[in-house]
């Protein structure tokens, strides 16, 4: 939660093409830690990403990333992720 002066109600809209992906994650992801207390990170998280070859889904690899790096490590928080692949576009509504 953020207070008044830091939350921001603008909305950015973007164009997904058919084939790409929209990750969104938690906090939990980035900030994992293995058994030493070293969070996974973004950059760990962009270095997958760069890695990933686009067959399948990329949620499955993901968490099996996150199971190796954080092994028996309890964890500090939950982690929610969702993966959303755009398909062909067939009727356009505009949204308000």
């Amino acid at each position: 939660m953020v207070g008044k002066e830091e939350f921001s109600n603008s909305c950015t809209q973007w164009t997904l093409a058919d084939g790409d992906r929209l990750i969104a994650y938690s906090d939990g992801l980035t900030e994992a830690e293995n058994i030493d207390g070293t969070m996974w990170g973004k950059e760990r998280l962009n270095e997958f990403l760069s890695r990933f070859d686009g067959d399948g889904p990329l949620l499955d690899r993901l968490k099996e990333e996150i199971l190796d790096f954080t092994n028996l490590a309890p964890a500090s928080d939950d982690i929610s992720m969702i993966e959303i692949e755009a398909g062909e576009v067939k009727d356009q509504q505009e949204v308000a």
